[in-house]
């Protein structure tokens, strides 16, 4: 299954991009911003709320309508980002499946003529596997907003930017978030693929619940393991370009022409940063392409033998 995950994603540079799409609407645009925005200080943050709202954790009158207003626009990109991770998800899934590589898995089946992709049932599958994750954040939003509070009033160690110093204080709150960021999507995986199998015709389920368990644990930690291993290193290379790009910004030899080595170096830097930040949206790409073939590949073996014309 791995390696017919492998072999399709690896042939297929049209999944790459389809990935990219699918990285970037799942938080890898949040991730790849992640080494280009400056988060404010401890200063700007109370410019930004005001004393009172830092002091007493309160918001009032005009910054509440605002928080309001930001908060349902927020949910809007967030439901359009669901209909746009759903519907990249079935054309992964129709891409896996039709693919000469996968043969052996479907026993040669293809999905049939007409068949249309369940976009709706898959964003009402993304929401429930998002409930864990809405429960541990109203959990954990809490505890993590009062610590930064805390470290705004009372700092502790300031060579420690303030990022760092909440995450320290809010530990246990932010690893029960990422358990259940985790948690939904290999829910996702898993509910996600038993609707686009709904259109596979004559497969019906063929290993015990406890090997299915089992191998959506695996699949999960397949996943999540090439995730590491290839987008930690490239993160790297992002932060590490951008900030060399970001130092002959504020050199002012850009547009110094006068200084042709500067403006040389800043053009050049400025260059190696596009092109890492772009590769490492490409692997992204590649990583979730893979990722999905193997949940797609994962739900197939455990559908068991197919009950009519199979080989």
């Amino acid at each position: 299954m791995v390696g017919a995950a492998l072999s399709v994603v690896v042939a297929e540079p049209s999944l790459w991009l389809l990935g990219s799409a699918g990285f970037l609407v799942r938080g890898g645009l949040v991730l790849l911003a992640l080494p280009i925005v400056t988060l404010p200080s401890p200063v700007g943050i109370t410019t930004l709320l005001g004393p009172a709202v830092v002091n007493t954790g309160r918001l009032e009158g005009p910054l509440l309508a605002a928080v309001a207003a930001g908060l349902v626009l927020v949910a809007g990109l967030c439901l359009a980002g669901l209909f746009a991770a759903a519907w990249i998800d079935a054309a992964l899934f129709e891409r896996f499946v039709a693919d000469p590589e996968t043969a052996e898995l479907r026993a040669g089946r293809r999905l049939p003529q007409g068949w249309r992709r369940p976009i709706v049932a898959l964003v009402g599958v993304e929401l429930v596997a998002l409930l864990p994750a809405m429960a541990a954040a109203a959990v954990s939003l809490g505890r993590i907003v009062q610590v930064v509070r805390e470290e705004i009033l009372l700092p502790g160690d300031l060579a420690v930017p303030l990022p760092l110093r909440a995450a320290a204080g809010a530990a246990w709150p932010l690893t029960l978030l990422v358990a259940a960021l985790v948690l939904a999507e290999a829910l996702n995986g898993v509910l996600s693929r038993r609707v686009l199998l709904r259109g596979v015709e004559g497969a019906e389920p063929g290993r015990p619940l406890g090997r299915r368990l089992l191998g959506a644990v695996a699949t999960a930690a397949t996943g999540w393991l090439l995730a590491v291993v290839v987008l930690a290193p490239a993160m790297i290379a992002v932060f590490i370009a951008w900030a060399g790009a970001r130092d002959a910004y504020l050199t002012g030899a850009v547009i110094d022409f006068e200084r042709v080595a500067a403006t040389v170096g800043a053009i050049g830097a400025t260059l190696l940063f596009v092109a890492v930040w772009t590769g490492t949206l490409l692997l992204g790409g590649v990583v979730s392409a893979f990722r999905a073939a193997l949940w797609s590949g994962s739900a197939l073996t455990a559908r068991g033998d197919w009950t009519t014309g199979g080989d």
